[in-house]
């Protein structure tokens, strides 16, 4: 099974100051070694994490960000890859 692991200010509202007040946030670390997160802000804007290590000094992520008061607005996605020398 896989470590669960809180964000800062997960359970105080405002208590990581880059976070609107009243977020909510996760984050768990798989077995796999990936990391995935999910925030939920007081303005009902939702945001999801899925970062993995494919190669030693290479790392793949994958995001998703959404309104989920307004389902009819489009969903933004993003995608990275860091490559290290």
């Amino acid at each position: 099974m896989g470590v669960e692991q809180r964000c800062p200010g997960a359970t105080a509202a405002g208590a990581d100051p880059a976070a609107p007040r009243g977020a909510r946030r996760y984050a768990k670390r798989l077995d796999s070694g990936a990391l995935a997160k999910a925030r939920l802000d007081n303005t009902g804007i939702a945001s999801l994490l899925y970062e993995t290590e494919l190669k030693p000094l290479t790392k793949l992520a994958l995001s998703s960000q959404f309104d989920a008061t307004d389902l009819s607005k489009a969903p933004k996605f993003g995608l990275a890859l860091d490559v290290k020398n």
